[in-house]
């Protein structure tokens, strides 16, 4: 879970042993966290990823993300996405751009 002033994110799936980060360590963006995995109960390798107002991703209210570029998948095809805001449970991966 990263912590900020205002909200947390949690990074769930990541693969055992791949977290790069301590406890209390100062992140910035660019910095290696971890690596997608499939820890849990997934039926493959994936990130789940929640911004949230509270620490407990179980009871937390979920906050909307702005993503500066991703992919979703839509009408069985992935289209790139600028400047958006996923929808809930809405698959999406990297885009570069």
């Amino acid at each position: 879970i990263i912590h900020s002033e205002r909200f947390s994110a949690v990074l769930v799936h990541l693969r055992n042993g791949s977290v790069k980060v301590t406890e209390g360590q100062h992140v910035k963006v660019g910095d290696l966290l971890g690596e997608v995995g499939n820890s849990g109960n997934t039926t493959g390798p994936h990130l789940h990823f929640q911004l949230m107002k509270g620490d407990d991703p179980f009871t937390a209210i979920g906050l909307p993300c702005r993503f500066k570029s991703y992919e979703s998948y839509r009408h069985k095809a992935w289209e790139h996405v600028t400047n958006g805001i996923p929808g809930r449970l809405e698959r999406i991966r990297y885009g570069p751009g």
